[in-house]
């Protein structure tokens, strides 16, 4: 695995590449519930809707770079999963809302057309970092500045 910093600057040059841009929705309560928000990623050719975990309440800083990262991070738990059943489980959702079957079947179709978009080896920080409050979070947190926001 590449070395963290190598990571975050992968990402901030991918974010200035390929131009990418957000536009985050309100906050809504059915979301801050489960702690996710909604947030559209912006290709210049497509515009991709995510549901992201923002348990640390990150999404509102804007940062670019930072929200890729989250992006990402949704990517791979969809990757990572064989079922719906089992994504719930692994990111501690009901599998019985409607709710969390929005979440994952936004955030699969998504997926699938964002890897095709980026670079084949461009990876997120890994979110225990980001959980752990570490300084590899602090770097990726000041990775860039809210004027790319979009």
């Amino acid at each position: 695995m590449a070395e963290y910093s190598e990571i975050i600057q992968a990402l901030v040059d991918t974010v200035r590449k390929l131009d990418i841009r957000f536009r985050i929705h309100e906050r809504t309560e059915e979301l801050d519930t489960i702690f996710f928000r909604k947030l559209v990623l912006c290709l210049q050719d497509a515009e991709l809707p995510f549901f992201a975990d923002d348990e640390y309440n990150d999404v509102d800083q804007g940062n670019p770079v930072f929200l890729l990262n989250m992006a990402l991070l949704e990517c791979e738990s969809i990757e990572l999963t064989d079922s719906f059943g089992s994504w719930c489980a692994d990111v501690g959702l009901p599998a019985d809302t409607t709710l969390s079957k929005t979440i994952f079947d936004t955030n699969h179709k998504s997926s699938v057309i964002l890897k095709q978009k980026l670079p084949d080896d461009i990876a997120p920080v890994p979110f225990h970092e980001i959980e752990f409050g570490t300084s590899v979070a602090t770097a990726l947190r000041n990775a860039t500045h809210h004027d790319l926001l979009k």
